[in-house]
């Protein structure tokens, strides 16, 4: 019997089982087999962009540990461990190598990435920050400290943090592999794959060959078609609705992926025309227009926005931005004006709505203001206490973040987005007994959530095969028509 004559169901399971105990390229291998074959079921797609995920990020942290020990005498124990993946072992080997005599930055650096595979994310984070506070002048140290400071984050998903990093390294060292690694993953997890592709081929070109690499830039060429489905079944629906906006805009979402800049501005010019007050999509035209320099057609936009909202330029918030638009700083002007808007001071729905717009732009201070003037004019809203956990949550203020998110459950006890926030934010402070307890009565809602069973697939990761649990089967839903 071969194996694909087997029941795709209980091949798929097999690679699950693979999966679980983080034997990711047994996982991959079935599923893209399965793949291959024509099965479609079980979130197939998902589960192989996950394991590809995991696995790459596994590898980056591996190879980053090796090269951190051609630095460090007598590593052969620890080096024998880690390629072994034996990581709990590993850091206790690196734990005790430690000791005095003062040892340098690399073991320092190599244990931090040990802390971030045992998923003790933040005492990884202290690690680093005390390493780069104790050698800011050592250029090789540094380019070390970048690349494990962008793993970490990536690893908690703070996408914006580890892509930052990850960017200082090849603009330092264009010849830097992981940090072209580091942007290849980070960008794959937000499917931004023209990105991801163009950075994992800058690894081949120093690399010919390299497997991860080669079946990275595979598996993201992949996505990229499907993607491009999905534009094709925009551009059916708009071929027939041309007066639809909500089309138009996920056209222009969708375009952004595979790097169409120019023709992603087309759609949403196309949405605003059909209805100039979506404001979603002017948010989004004046975003990708600051990210292409072009401030005055940004400001422009921001300014239709506060119309909208009802601002007034004249509001000495905006004094700033139009000082700078006089001086002729007109991005600086139009960052300043998105900065400012806000809607009526005495209405909490208003002040919560325009935070989370403020923290989804990457403006936390602004949106934790916003969100903190709602909560103190109405706080039985469940979304201001969720978007203050992520908030916190981002300032490393765990206790914070987990208090906010109970005040969020105990308001709508069936908001399973703060739930599996919850149940992320107690994994990363180590408290993974709680974190299986929170989840062990939410399981089967959550498998049933399309919008949320990646997350709980990266749960799944992270708490590995300590429990047993059923393969999540969400049924299968058409695309929304609006």
């Amino acid at each position: 019997m071969t194996a694909m004559s087997i029941d795709p169901e209980k091949r798929f399971d097999e690679g699950l089982d693979h999966f679980k105990g983080q034997n990711y390229l047994a996982a991959i291998n079935i599923w893209q087999d399965l793949r291959e074959s024509g099965f479609q079921g079980r979130n197939l797609q998902l589960y192989l962009h996950a394991a590809r995920l995991e696995r790459s990020k596994i590898t980056q942290h591996i190879q980053a540990c090796l090269d951190l020990l051609n630095h460090v005498d007598g590593d052969a124990p620890l080096r024998a461990q880690i390629q072994a993946k034996n990581f709990s072992a590993a850091l206790e080997t690196a734990t005790m190598t430690l000791r005095p005599p003062s040892p340098g930055p690399e073991l320092k650096l190599c244990r931090a990435h040990l802390l971030s595979l045992v998923d003790r994310h933040l005492d990884a984070l202290k690690v680093v920050m005390e390493v780069h506070g104790t050698s800011p002048e050592n250029v090789h140290v540094d380019a070390k400290v970048l690349i494990a400071l962008g793993q970490i984050h990536l690893e908690m998903r703070r996408h914006h943090e580890a892509e930052d990093a990850f960017l200082k390294v090849v603009n330092g060292d264009p010849g830097q592999i992981l940090g072209w690694y580091g942007l290849t993953t980070v960008y794959y997890a937000e499917r931004r794959l023209t990105l991801a592709a163009e950075c994992i081929k800058k690894v081949l070109a120093s690399k010919p060959g390299d497997l991860l690499a080669v079946s990275l830039l595979d598996e993201i060429e992949a996505e990229t078609d499907s993607v491009q489905d999905l534009i094709d079944e925009c551009r059916q629906v708009l071929s027939k609705h041309p007066t639809w906006p909500d089309w138009h805009y996920r056209l222009g979402v969708l375009l952004l992926q595979t790097g169409d800049s120019d023709e992603a501005i087309r759609c949403f010019d196309a949405a605003l025309g059909i209805n100039p007050r979506y404001l979603a999509c002017l948010y989004q035209r004046a975003n990708l227009r600051l990210l292409q320099g072009d401030g005055v057609q940004a400001l422009a936009d921001l300014r239709q926005a506060g119309t909208i909202l009802g601002d007034s330029e004249q509001d000495e918030r905006f004094a700033e931005a139009l000082r700078l638009e006089a001086a002729g700083e007109i991005l600086e002007a139009a960052v300043e004006f998105g900065q400012n808007l806000e809607l009526e001071p005495d209405y909490a729905a208003r002040h919560i709505e325009i935070g989370k717009k403020f923290f989804e732009e990457g403006l936390v201070d602004q949106a934790c203001r916003e969100i903190v003037r709602g909560i103190e004019i109405k706080p039985d809203y469940p979304d201001a206490h969720y978007y203050m956990a992520l908030i916190h949550r981002g300032r490393n203020e765990t206790d914070e973040a987990v208090a906010s998110l109970q005040k969020a459950i105990a308001l709508n006890p069936r908001y399973m987005k703060a739930c599996v926030e919850l149940i992320e934010t107690l994994l990363d402070a180590g408290l993974s007994g709680q974190a299986e307890q929170t989840l062990a009565p939410l399981r089967q809602i959550l498998e049933r959530r399309p919008d949320l069973v990646e997350r709980l697939v990266a749960i799944d990761i992270r708490l590995g095969s300590r429990h047993p649990r059923s393969s999540p089967n969400p049924p299968q839903t058409k695309p929304a028509s609006s």
